[in-house]
């Protein structure tokens, strides 16, 4: 304790504890109490240390062993401390905002608005056929402040859009000022058309381990309109599929965990089992906005809603690094995720698609596995006694898979993953996707599904 002593202000100290105005006049003795009186405190200080340090071991233990979820609001902010972007890492020379911008607006570009003139006019011959097609379905409809109300509940978002509304404004407003609000988005609705003042998306830049990605804001009141829409909820309900682990009543987790069950049970009756892990390049940001709307069409997706919402996602965007805004950049490709739409319209893209991708053939070799969809996580697992049998099925079923994909035009990256309990069976799926379908998936022990390790049964996975 007396190493320590230099650092301590003694001047501070006496005259706090011991009441000393002069520390010149202190004697000897005087500085034997300040020790004595240091090494109490420093005592008492540790005893409460490792007491609240094993207190804070025991509540990790016990709460680890109900499955983690408190544990969250925990993690350190330093884990996530790459989401703040550092413009001086982009800028090529000098500090300058506007060069980042320039740059990351050109990079998004290459996939919102492909240099292709035919795609272009595509997706302005579809949207206005589709315009033209929900025209038919307009009657007298009629928005009401509860409607509103309702759209508004359990709504926090206070990051405004173009509107520069949040949503704790619009719920302190009364009913009369709700109303003026309820009778424009009738207007809007009625004439299938948003004011050009909301045709613009704000599209902030978080940051990633290797790169940025970014969010959508949309205006506030489109928000709340989606919301408070009942339609689109039942059309899902309405089409539920197998395939589709992202439904009532399941889970990201529930989804994995179900594979992992699966792969072990096969395990433990000596079976091949094992899965193939997909990983989509900027899944939103290159979804075909043409197939999209005939996908619409033929699976009978709410037309009013659909209209409405692709006027959002196809609104010009803007990237936005912390306070610095860039040029508006036009979009003829992708969506918008995080809109509420998003989601069903992922349904939408595999609906009719993905029931071909789980039916085998009418040949013994034909036989497939289980694809499954979590949005844009995609999966193939296969279980079978006999190591041919099992090859043929992940195989089919991938092969059956990258054919549907290549249809909906979209693209897969080197990040996905094979994992099986055998590894030459693995090494075979590995040569076979390079060489047919030219990506080149690992090999691993263990893969990481939804956040949930995937051991293809053979160890305890790690939650």
């Amino acid at each position: 304790m007396p190493d320590l002593f230099p650092i301590i202000n003694v001047k501070l100290f006496f005259m706090s504890t011991f009441r000393v105005d002069n520390p010149s006049e202190l004697r000897y003795a005087d500085f034997q109490k300040i020790v004595e009186a240091s090494e109490t405190g420093f005592s008492m200080l540790l005893k409460e240390v490792n007491c609240a340090t094993k207190e804070w071991r025991d509540f990790v233990r016990g709460e680890l062993g109900k499955g983690g979820g408190v544990l969250y609001k925990y993690i350190s902010k330093e884990e996530k401390a790459y989401l703040n972007v550092d413009i001086s890492k982009f800028c090529v020379s000098n500090f300058s905002p506007s060069e980042v911008l320039s740059q990351q607006a050109k990079n998004w570009s290459q996939l919102w608005a492909p240099p292709d003139p035919q795609l272009k006019q595509c997706c302005a011959d579809s949207i206005y056929a589709f315009h033209m097609f929900a025209a038919t379905f307009i009657g007298a409809y009629q928005y009401t402040i509860d409607m509103f109300r309702k759209g508004l509940k359990g709504y926090r978002r206070e990051s405004p859009g173009v509107d520069i509304w949040r949503a704790s404004e619009l719920k302190a407003l009364p009913d009369s000022c709700i109303n003026l609000i309820a009778r424009c988005i009738e207007m809007f609705v009625n004439s299938l058309s948003w004011p050009h003042q909301f045709h613009l998306f704000l599209n902030p830049c978080l940051g990633k381990k290797e790169g940025l990605r970014t969010i959508g804001l949309s205006p506030t009141i489109y928000a709340v309109w989606n919301r408070s829409q009942q339609e689109t909820r039942n059309w899902e309900l309405d089409n539920i599929a197998e395939y589709d682990t992202c439904k009532t009543g399941s889970s990201a987790l529930f989804a994995a965990i179900i594979r992992n069950v699966d792969a072990e049970i096969a395990h433990w009756l000596g079976w091949y089992a094992g899965s193939i892990f997909n990983d989509f390049k900027k899944f939103f940001d290159s979804m075909n906005v043409n197939i999209l709307l005939e996908e619409a069409i033929r699976t009978k997706y709410p037309p009013i809603e659909m209209c409405m919402a692709i006027q959002q996602h196809m609104a010009p965007r803007v990237i936005k690094i912390q306070q610095f805004v860039g040029k508006p950049i036009e979009v003829y490709n992708s969506i918008i995720a995080g809109c509420k739409q998003s989601v069903p319209m992922t349904r939408v893209y595999f609906l009719r698609g993905m029931p071909e991708v789980n039916k085998s053939g009418p040949k013994p070799d034909e036989v497939v596995g289980k694809s499954r969809l979590y949005v844009d996580d995609c999966a193939q697992s296969a279980k079978d006694p006999i190591a041919s049998r099992f090859y043929n099925k992940l195989g089919n079923s991938f092969m059956k898979f990258n054919k549907l994909r290549l249809r909906l035009k979209l693209g897969l990256s080197d990040k996905g993953v094979v994992c099986c309990s055998d590894f030459p069976i693995a090494k075979l799926l590995q040569k076979e996707i390079n060489i047919n379908w030219k990506v080149f998936y690992k090999i691993s022990k263990d893969a990481r599904d939804i956040g949930v390790s995937y051991t293809a049964g053979i160890k305890r996975p790690f939650l």
